[in-house]
């Protein structure tokens, strides 16, 4: 009976201790999916060093082994820590070398590490994969950001083609397709005023040398040419060369633009113009934009226009602000002087001067864009007009309404309107005209 009694009481304390390890149990493992979904919360809200520590701590539970390497190795990759992400990832691909997603989290760490041909071969190992065809335009605009940081250099042709009518052609217009250097006067009315149609063409040739991640050449060749219908003698040529050392740090570039334009007018050389000009951008935000440049260039005229010979310094300053739903403003002021270099009786040359330019890119929708754009200028020259016996002094207001059109990559459109006024003390040179262009711009 006794023995009895002390196996029966062995049996009760046997079931008594299993149910207190299943409790024991059961509750080490509750403990454990509450920690896992705070460290998961903190992890959704980019507490990612909150997180990793618990992630951590977990390695030894029974929280399901791989969903749990996957957040260590997205934590650590938030933090920075590449290689421990990579061993996060390994530990899921020994077990499972097919999953996909963290191939691809495996190229991504590459590619933030810098390891481009890597991160490479892990991209195109999954493209060969039946993926979803979201997964597979990012794979390839990783692979094509790749390209960009592992390539050299870059080339592109643009080619340009416009037609359009000019009430006044006497005068210059403000905004041409290309960068004209400005006729000096910029003016002769003494023919009196002249319309017409008018064409332009022209190619511009691009190349990018990058000599590595911070700094790189930025090379131009632009060869136009502007026709008028009827009116040979302003016909106009331009050849321009242009290169510009770029040196990135962080949110600031620094360059230091070259540039050789030849002008050719009415069919004769006219004029060669060759200019320096260091710049500032910073950006101030990731919306706001900042560029200070200065600018000094030196007008060589040809033949008997040689008495306008001149030095031209510039200090621009303009902000650029963009947003997704209001568009691209930009706003600048420009300070500029020009000085004749001889004491010639060339009295419209010298002067002081400033600009003041604004305006707005709106896009309507991913095709269409419309463009405004005012600015307002003022010349103040230093020498008397020998014919009026008085200091001339202009004031130019311009306003320019366009439409651009994105066809495709390569092929662009563009239709515009300018309205320019122009007044002075002096008669001859108080003027008004309007432009309407339209240009075909496709790169190849």
């Amino acid at each position: 009976m006794k023995k009895l009694f002390t196996t029966l009481l062995l049996t009760i304390s046997l079931l008594v201790a299993q149910d207190v390890t299943q409790e024991n149990k059961n509750n080490y493992v509750r403990t454990n999916i509450q920690e896992f979904k705070t460290a998961v919360s903190f992890f959704k809200n980019k507490q990612y060093k909150n997180a990793l520590e618990i992630f951590d701590k977990l390695t030894d539970s029974l929280i399901d082994s791989q969903k749990l390497d996957f957040y260590i190795g997205r934590s650590n990759f938030e933090l920075g820590q590449y290689e421990q992400t990579l061993i996060a990832y390994d530990r899921i691909l020994i077990n499972e070398p097919n999953n996909l997603r963290v191939k691809l989290e495996v190229g991504l760490t590459y590619f933030s590490m810098g390891l481009f041909k890597e991160a490479k071969k892990e991209y195109e190992a999954v493209l060969k994969e039946k993926i979803p065809q979201s997964v597979k335009k990012n794979i390839e605009l990783q692979l094509q950001a790749i390209n960009n940081k592992t390539q050299k250099d870059f080339f592109t042709i643009t080619g340009i083609f416009g037609m359009g009518y000019d009430s006044n052609i006497n005068t210059q217009t403000e905004d041409d397709s290309v960068y004209v250097p400005n006729l000096n006067g910029n003016v002769n009315l003494t023919t009196g005023v002249n319309s017409s149609l008018v064409s332009e063409i022209g190619a511009i040739l691009s190349h990018i040398n990058k000599v590595s991640d911070t700094f790189i050449y930025q090379n131009s060749a632009t060869l136009y040419g502007m026709k008028y219908i009827h009116h040979d003698s302003n016909n106009m040529g331009l050849v321009s060369l242009n290169t510009t050392p770029t040196y990135l740090d962080n949110n600031k570039t620094y360059s230091i633009g070259l540039t050789l334009d030849h002008v050719n007018y009415n069919g004769k050389r006219y004029l060669n113009s060759y200019s320096i000009q260091p710049k500032l951008s910073q950006a101030l935000n990731k919306n706001l934009l900042h560029d200070i440049y200065f600018k000094f260039t030196i007008k060589d005229f040809f033949g008997s226009l040689n008495t306008n010979n001149s030095k031209v310094y510039d200090l621009s300053n303009k902000l650029t602000y963009s947003d997704d739903k209001l568009g691209l403003f930009t706003s600048e002021l420009i300070l500029g002087r020009e000085s004749r270099n001889n004491n010639s009786s060339a009295d419209t040359i010298s002067k002081d001067y400033y600009t003041i330019n604004l305006s707005h890119t709106y896009n309507i929708n991913k095709k269409l864009a419309f463009q405004t754009s005012l600015s307002r200028s003022q010349y103040n020259y230093k020498d008397q007009d020998t014919s009026f016996l008085t200091h001339r002094k202009d004031k130019k207001h311009v306003i320019s309404l366009g439409i651009i059109d994105t066809f495709s990559k390569n092929l662009s459109f563009n239709t515009s309107v300018q309205f320019q006024d122009n007044s002075s003390n002096i008669v001859i040179y108080d003027y008004d005209k309007y432009a309407i262009k339209t240009y075909i711009y496709y790169s190849f």
